[in-house]
Protein backbone atom coordinates (compact mmCIF):
# COMPACT_ATOMS: atom_id res chain seq x y z
CA UNK A 1 0.00 0.00 0.00
CA UNK A 2 1.67 3.72 -1.08
CA UNK A 3 1.26 6.21 1.77
CA UNK A 4 0.58 9.85 0.83
CA UNK A 5 2.49 12.73 2.89
CA UNK A 6 0.04 14.53 4.69
CA UNK A 7 -0.44 17.83 7.11
CA UNK A 8 -2.07 18.79 10.29
CA UNK A 9 -1.33 22.09 11.60
CA UNK A 10 -2.20 22.95 15.56
CA UNK A 11 -2.23 26.05 16.76
CA UNK A 12 -3.02 27.58 20.39
CA UNK A 13 -2.59 30.11 22.62
CA UNK A 14 -2.38 28.10 25.77
CA UNK A 15 0.75 25.97 25.07
CA UNK A 16 0.02 22.94 27.45
CA UNK A 17 -3.54 22.86 25.97
CA UNK A 18 -1.87 22.51 22.68
CA UNK A 19 0.94 20.27 23.68
CA UNK A 20 -2.11 17.91 24.97
CA UNK A 21 -3.83 18.55 21.20
CA UNK A 22 -0.69 17.27 19.57
CA UNK A 23 0.36 14.32 21.72
CA UNK A 24 -3.34 13.12 20.86
CA UNK A 25 -2.87 13.23 17.71
CA UNK A 26 0.68 11.65 17.81
CA UNK A 27 -0.12 8.72 19.65
CA UNK A 28 -2.29 7.55 16.71
CA UNK A 29 0.80 7.43 14.39
CA UNK A 30 3.00 4.90 14.02
CA UNK A 31 6.89 6.81 14.88
CA UNK A 32 8.12 5.65 11.67
CA UNK A 33 5.08 7.64 9.73
CA UNK A 34 5.99 11.34 11.44
CA UNK A 35 8.20 13.26 9.33
CA UNK A 36 8.67 16.54 10.42
CA UNK A 37 7.39 18.33 13.33
CA UNK A 38 7.93 22.61 13.73
CA UNK A 39 7.04 24.73 16.30
CA UNK A 40 6.69 28.38 16.25
CA UNK A 41 5.31 31.15 17.67
CA UNK A 42 3.97 34.82 17.43
CA UNK A 43 2.10 37.29 18.75
CA UNK A 44 0.93 35.03 21.58
CA UNK A 45 -0.22 32.20 19.26
CA UNK A 46 1.72 28.35 19.32
CA UNK A 47 1.58 26.46 16.18
CA UNK A 48 2.78 23.21 15.74
CA UNK A 49 2.91 21.52 12.08
CA UNK A 50 3.32 18.14 11.51
CA UNK A 51 4.12 16.38 8.78
CA UNK A 52 3.51 12.72 8.53
CA UNK A 53 2.79 9.09 6.23
CA UNK A 54 -0.78 7.82 5.86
Amino acid sequence: MLKTLKVELFSDSDLDQLQDQVNEFLYKLHPDDVKDVKLSSADGTYDILIVYKQ
